[in-house]
């Protein structure tokens, strides 16, 4: 269970009132978090999705990607393999 923002350079605390949250399958070979699958959570606090969002790529596992019109300052950063 995660208990802060996923995004390295945050240390906010998890409020499930804001931010995004995804699901995203253990397995990287795997888009199907619903076929019973295991699964863990990710948390983008509200500061940080106005930003970036979290997305689930196969093969690669879940990756921090800036907002479209944030895209010119940042770059993608890899949260997690899955």
């Amino acid at each position: 269970m995660f208990l802060r923002c996923v995004n390295p350079r945050c240390s906010s605390n998890f409020d499930y009132r804001q931010g995004q949250l995804i699901r995203a399958p253990k397995d990287l070979r795997s888009d199907d978090v619903e076929a019973g699958g295991e699964c863990r959570h990710f948390w983008l606090c509200g500061t940080c999705a106005s930003q970036y969002f979290l997305e689930y790529r196969k093969g690669e596992g879940v990756i921090m990607a800036p907002q479209p019109l944030a895209r010119v300052a940042h770059k993608a950063t890899k949260v997690a393999a899955a």
